[in-house]
């Protein structure tokens, strides 16, 4: 990876991480007030109806906007007839999800507050759908930037007025109006930012383009859809099974890891074209971008999982209330399936790279499946605790799955080796929180991330390259951040 590149990456990476960060931050912000003002049930409602938002929000836009920052990436001229071509295909699939949300509503058993909120839902699809896909042209572009300041505008605005409301006696469907308001002024945002700094937007629909991105888009589409419906499935079979106020217990300790999602969507988004590109040109490079960017992807992600695990009963007693006790062990669970989670998202990507989107196609319906099955099982005996169990189990089939197609058969081993060899790390830090676990939460957190570091160079995790390699992002690093200041 040459030294501009790689600049490239850490500043799309940086932009997006803060981008997708200030979502969840934002909006950890407000479920901490929820959690709190609502009460349990409430909650429960409000988490079900997100999980219909996001789940028909990726129905609605789903595989398109992966191959749009793809296509871009590779033909920027090309721009207006992506954008054309997209908008139509998203409004078709809104329109379609509507139907489906309002067949939800009317035929189930939920209340009244509920109903309306996934009727809001339906009308804050568009608005979010299109969002998504002028978030592709940015990222395309690698003006990932502009991303951040549209989704710090529409947070900051979405959850200020949402905490008014809910100080104010308003309940979820104000929640959900607020939403659709928002949603729409980011798109007017971003439309603006589209025209200013990458090119004059401009209707440019071409009937046979149009279909020859339908079927390049349909294998994405599959994948995608079936992925979301396996990310979300959970929540519903929950509010069957359970009830909202189980909905609750479970979605507040799902909120708790949202951030750890965001930032490997953040890097993936960011590192995706850079991977199209070099793809074709160098395959020895792109083996050995893809294995590095996964060996530093597992050593965060086990230093988050050990820390949230040893920590998860002071988390959530103080985020949320005794009210909400009953998320601890299901958040120690749920830490456990973002080691393969992660690590899935940056495989998969790394098919789509490879234009071998079939066989995470594949690998999606099996592992659906299996979820389903999982959850059909476990959630009615077991609750929250076995809809967490039913996602470790399905993310760690999948994550299986994806290693077998992506490395050649070489290197399993070698992978595997560098990921036995920071294990020992891991349990030395376990080791360090448990016998300093009264020390104040901040010095305790400082202290084990500074150790596992000084762990993972011990055991030879981190080579010589990879130091310089970080050293030429650092500095580049610098001179972003002091450009982006000036600019500002």
């Amino acid at each position: 990876m040459s030294q501009n590149a790689a600049f490239k990456v850490l500043q799309n990476t940086v932009a997006l991480s803060v981008a997708r960060v200030s979502v969840p931050a934002f909006s950890f912000i407000f479920v901490i007030f929820a959690a709190r003002l609502l009460g349990v049930d409430d909650f429960g409602k409000f988490v079900l109806a997100q999980t219909f938002f996001l789940l028909f929000l990726s129905l609605s836009v789903a595989g398109v906007n992966t191959i749009i920052t793809r296509e871009m990436a590779r033909k920027p001229l090309w721009l207006n007839r992506y954008l054309s071509a997209s908008t139509v295909l998203v409004t078709l699939l809104v329109a379609i999800s509507n139907v489906i949300l309002f067949l939800i509503a009317m035929l189930s058993n939920y209340d009244t507050d509920t109903r309306m909120a996934i009727y809001l839902v339906g009308i804050a699809l568009f608005p979010a759908a299109m969002n998504l896909v002028s978030e592709s042209a940015f990222v395309a572009f690698e003006k990932a930037f502009y991303v951040t300041y549209g989704t710090i505008f529409e947070n900051i605005l979405r959850v200020a007025l949402s905490i008014i409301a809910l100080y104010q006696g308003y309940g979820i469907v104000a929640l959900f109006a607020i939403l659709a308001i928002t949603r729409t002024m980011s798109l007017l945002f971003y439309i603006l930012f589209l025209n200013l700094h990458i090119t004059r937007v401009a209707w440019l629909f071409e009937g046979s383009f149009f279909k020859q991105l339908v079927r390049e888009w349909i294998v994405f589409a599959l994948e995608n859809w079936i992925f979301n419906i396996y990310y979300r499935i959970n929540i519903v079979f929950l509010s069957i099974f359970g009830g909202t106020r189980l909905v609750g217990i479970y979605g507040a300790a799902e909120k708790i890891l949202q951030p750890a999602s965001v930032l490997s969507t953040s890097f993936t988004g960011a590192i995706f074209p850079y991977f199209s590109r070099v793809f074709e040109e160098s395959r020895q490079q792109f083996q050995k971008i893809s294995e590095t960017s996964l060996k530093y992807l597992f050593a965060i992600a086990l230093l988050g999982v050990i820390l949230t695990i040893t920590l998860a009963d002071r988390i959530i007693l103080w985020l949320f209330t005794a009210e909400y006790a009953g998320a601890i062990q299901i958040l120690q669970v749920l830490i456990l399936a973002q080691i393969p989670d992660l690590l899935k998202n940056l495989l998969s990507h790394i098919l789509f790279a490879r234009n071998e989107q079939k066989r995470a196609l594949h690998i999606a319906i099996a592992t659906l499946i299996l979820k389903l099955l999982l959850c059909i099982v476990l959630i009615p005996k077991w609750g929250g605790m076995g809809a967490a169990w039913a996602l470790f189990l399905s993310e760690l089939t999948s994550s299986g799955l994806y290693f077998y197609f992506v490395l050649p058969k070489a290197r399993v081993i070698p992978m595997f080796w560098t990921f036995v060899r920071m294990v020992p790390a891991g349990v030395g830090i376990s080791i360090f929180i448990l016998v300093f676990q009264e020390v104040h939460l901040v010095p305790l957190l400082s202290g084990a991330i500074v150790g596992y570091g000084l762990l993972i160079l011990s055991f030879g995790v981190v080579t010589t390259s990879d130091m310089h390699f970080v050293q030429e992002l650092a500095q580049h690093g610098r001179q972003w951040v002091a450009g982006t200041r000036r600019q500002a």
